[in-house]
């Protein structure tokens, strides 16, 4: 059953029989952003399917239907072919569909790349200076949130430890201290009152005594606060502050954390050196699950961009058909230099093939103009050989022996090219496992020349 998919930027003006065999493929073409060329399963279907021979086609077509058989029996005899084994087609993930009319709304071509959402991208650096003598995991390596990735040694942080520990035993002691004081002028007053024993200097003094008693344990009582936060401060959590307060023994060594889910990005420390505050890149963890398509739209096209758009994004380097997704933010200023404004497009990134950095080319449904029927195929069908776009397209159905035609065509709409010429309305090409048949081609071709 083929996964829901978001809304594509075409529609087919009509719903022949034809179309349900191009939605099939459409569901299974429209894989997961970052996915190469797609493998599929053997399709053994063949529809219209004469039981009596070519003789009697004529009389099977409804009218005002193309029949795609008579189209290639109607053709010149093909003089560049590819041949597959029948048996190989399956194995190569070779798929047919009908070119047909769909209605196609105008789209904003734009180019781009790829990079982190806000949120889903940390720098991990060190708190305090010291020296690496533990590093965890490498470069594309996975963490979850809390995992420890490197540990540093740091006489600072030993001497904040020791500095915090001597603060608590002050206003630890402090407690017993201020009772002392407190008791000593209970006593003073009774003894004046009752019997007069002691002169009233003396409670008096006992009265400065407890006010320099409560003084220093206020203060006791803020250094160890102080400390207390400056532990935090250099990286400690407050569970390791705990264990220290109970042990009382000093570990210069502490570890740094994951910030977040992701995969280590980069790693630009080593073991043994010397690191500080001001080097705030030890390492970068990214979440890439998700990641933002930053398109460069036009300013004269930028207006007909709208929040919620559909948009298709294309990562040439990894030679897929593409994937969907919405605009989710536009610029409020203009790139003065290049004359173009941002607009930001989130796909989801699966398999996580696509990386921050990669150039995209991406196609935006425009807001305004009116659909209008052309003949498309899917973009997958369409190949660059020798310099020209050209697909493949079936000698005999169901069979392994292939025509390359050279057509002309329009710039992409969403996930189809639209054909100028060269195709016919009904005729069958190849849509999935065309690399494999360009290569094939290439290989006849260099033995043809020698």
């Amino acid at each position: 059953m083929s996964k829901q998919h978001p809304p594509s930027l075409l529609r087919p003006a009509t719903l022949p029989a034809s179309f349900i065999v191009l939605a099939l493929f459409l569901g299974a073409a429209s894989s997961s952003c970052g996915g190469g060329e797609s493998e599929h399963d053997e399709h053994a279907h063949e529809e219209g399917a004469d039981e009596h021979g070519h003789d009697e086609h004529a009389e099977e077509q409804e009218e005002g239907k193309t029949d795609p058989h008579h189209i290639a029996e109607d053709r010149v005899q093909c003089e560049d072919d590819v041949s597959l084994p029948q048996e190989a087609l399956a194995r190569y993930g070779i798929v047919v569909a009908p070119a047909q009319e769909l209605a196609l709304r105008p789209t904003i071509s734009a180019p781009g790349h790829l990079a982190f959402p806000q949120g889903a991208v940390a720098r991990v650096g060190s708190a305090v200076s010291g020296r690496v003598v533990g590093l965890n995991v490498r470069s594309g390596d996975k963490v979850s949130k809390g995992d420890e990735l490197l540990v540093i040694e740091s006489p600072e942080l030993g001497g904040a430890q020791c500095e915090y520990l001597q603060k608590r035993t002050i206003a630890t002691t402090s407690g017993p201290t201020l009772e002392l004081a407190r008791n000593a002028l209970e006593r003073a007053k009774e003894l004046y009152d009752r019997v007069q024993g002691i002169a009233l200097s003396d409670v008096q003094r006992r009265e400065v005594e407890l006010r320099i008693v409560e003084r220093d344990r206020e203060i006791a009582r803020a250094d160890e606060a102080a400390g207390y936060n400056r532990l935090l401060l250099l990286g400690m959590s407050e569970q390791a502050i705990r264990t220290l307060e109970e042990t009382g023994k000093v570990e210069p060594r502490f570890a740094i954390t994951a910030p977040l889910d992701g995969k280590i990005v980069e790693v630009s420390v080593t073991l043994g050196e010397l690191v500080s505050p001001d080097k705030d890149r030890l390492l970068v963890v990214g979440d890439l699950s998700t990641l933002w398509a930053i398109a460069e739209v036009s300013e004269t096209r930028f207006s007909e961009v709208a929040l919620g758009a559909s948009a298709r994004v294309k990562v040439p380097a990894l030679g897929h058909s593409g994937c969907e997704g919405r605009v989710a933010a536009l610029a409020t200023v203009l790139e003065a230099s290049t004359r173009t404004a941002e607009v930001r497009i989130e796909v989801p990134n699966p398999d996580e093939t696509m990386l921050p950095g990669m150039f995209i080319q991406v196609e935006i449904e425009s807001s305004r103009g009116a659909e209008a029927a052309v003949l498309a195929v899917p973009d997958g069908a369409v190949l660059t050989i020798e310099g020209r776009p050209s697909v493949f397209v079936p000698v005999e159905p169901g069979g392994g022996l292939f025509c390359k035609h050279e057509i002309e065509v329009g710039p992409p709409v969403g996930s189809h090219i639209p054909v100028l010429s060269g195709l016919r309305p009904g005729e069958t090409v190849v849509v999935a496992g065309t690399f494999r048949l360009k290569a094939e081609h290439g290989k006849a071709s260099a033995q043809h020349e020698h």
